[in-house]
C-alpha cells in the first residue's frame, strides 16, 4: 500500500499554497491589439518630444532681448567707463565707520546716476525695444533710489541692511541684470559694491 501511495504522489503535480486550479483568462485579441497600439503611440510620442526638444526648434528668444543691438553697442562703453570709476572708490571693507561708508556709497550712486542719465539721453527706439529699454531705465532709477535710502539708513543705524525693491518674489536687480546679460552689455549689470 505504501508503494501505491508513492506512485500516486510521484504522478500528481505539485501544488503550492494559493495555487488556483482555474487558469487565468487570456486577453482577447482585440484587447491585446489595443495595448500594443497604446504602447506604440507612447514610444512614438516620447521619441517625437525629445526630437523636438533637442532639435533647436523649441528655442525661443528670451523676452528682454533687443531686436536691434544699436543701443547695446552704445551702452556697453558708457557702463564700462562708470564701472572703472566705481573701482577707483574705496571699498566697503575699507570704511572706518558707517558714516564714511555712506559718503562713499553716495559718490558711487552719483556715478551710476550719471551713467543712467547718459543712457537715457539717447532717443529710445519705437516698439518693443523701446518698451524694454524704458522699463530697464526706470528699474535703474528705482535701484538708485534704493541705494540712496540705504546711505541714509547707514547714518542712523550702522548695522542697517541694504534693501532692494522687489518685483514679485525677486529683487529688481534680477531682471535688470538678465537684460544686460542677454544683450551683451555685461558692464551695465548692477554693481556689487554695496
Amino acid at each position: 500500500m505504501r508503494e501505491l501511495d508513492r506512485e500516486r504522489t510521484a504522478e500528481a503535480p505539485l501544488r503550492g499554497i494559493g495555487d488556483d486550479t482555474t487558469a487565468l483568462p487570456r486577453p482577447s485579441p482585440r484587447r491585446r491589439l489595443t495595448i500594443r497600439v497604446l504602447v506604440g503611440l507612447f514610444v512614438v510620442a516620447s521619441f517625437a518630444f525629445w526630437a523636438y526638444a533637442l532639435s533647436g526648434a523649441a528655442r525661443r528668444t528670451p523676452p528682454d532681448t533687443l531686436s536691434d543691438q544699436a543701443f547695446a553697442a552704445f551702452a556697453e562703453p558708457v557702463c564700462d567707463e562708470a564701472v572703472q570709476r566705481l573701482e577707483q572708490l574705496p571699498t566697503a571693507a575699507s570704511a572706518r565707520d558707517a558714516a564714511e561708508r555712506s559718503v562713499t556709497l553716495r559718490q558711487a550712486t552719483g556715478l551710476l546716476r550719471d551713467m543712467v542719465r547718459t543712457l537715457g539721453s539717447r532717443p529710445l527706439p519705437d516698439g518693443v525695444d523701446g518698451e524694454i529699454l524704458s522699463g530697464w531705465l526706470a528699474d535703474w532709477d528705482t535701484y538708485l533710489d534704493d541705494r540712496d535710502r540705504y546711505a541714509d539708513r547707514l547714518l542712523a543705524d550702522p548695522d542697517a541692511a541694504f534693501q532692494l525693491t522687489t518685483r514679485g518674489v525677486q529683487a529688481i536687480t534680477v531682471p535688470m541684470d538678465n537684460m544686460a546679460k542677454l544683450n551683451d552689455m555685461p558692464s551695465c549689470a548692477t554693481p556689487g559694491d554695496v
